[in-house]
């Protein structure tokens, strides 16, 4: 099962042709670019927590505010979506510049960099409903296994990518 089953089940398909759409690229691309970006995320947020400082991330993932952009993909095509996406990578990231991660993630997705860093919000909007779906009535526990899952924990990608990020951030 590849990470788009995983976090996204059914609707994973639905998304990707949407954000393929949205973004014209080709379908191969956008899985390319989710399959990418989402361990990314769960990287990301995973490492926040491991460090104490994700808990206003973990609040978001168990009060279900995001849970209709997993049960209605087309909600991702919205203004909120865009904007909820931008304070995800806020707090996910800093709020910093995303060009040297969405340069990263060019490389190892094989879609534009401009491309990359267009679709973090919409993609950080999905990751986080889908993943506020999966979440609901998990512990904080079993929340970080699932996020060491999806992040590919131990991975060598994924360890470049932290690592790449890290430096970026200063995380």
């Amino acid at each position: 099962m590849n990470l788009i089953e995983t976090l996204m089940g059914e609707s994973g398909r639905t998304v990707v042709d949407s954000l393929a759409a949205r973004f014209g690229v080709t379908a191969e691309q956008a899985s390319a670019a989710v399959s990418t970006i989402a361990p990314a995320f769960a990287g990301g947020l995973k490492a926040k927590v491991d460090a104490g400082g994700g808990a206003g991330l973990l609040d978001l993932l168990s009060d279900g505010s995001l849970t209709k952009f997993a049960a209605d993909p087309s909600e991702l095509a919205t203004p909120a979506a865009l904007e909820t996406g931008r304070n995800l990578l806020g707090q996910l990231f800093g709020g910093g510049d995303l060009t040297g991660l969405a340069s990263g993630l060019s490389e190892k997705s094989g879609v534009g960099t401009a491309t990359i860093q267009s679709m973090l919000p919409i993609l950080a909007t999905a990751f986080f409903g889908f993943l506020s779906k999966k979440a609901a009535g998990k512990s904080t526990s079993e929340i970080a296994d699932l996020l060491g899952t999806l992040s590919g924990e131990g991975g060598g990608m994924m360890d470049n990518l932290k690592s790449m990020a890290a430096k970026i951030f200063g995380s």
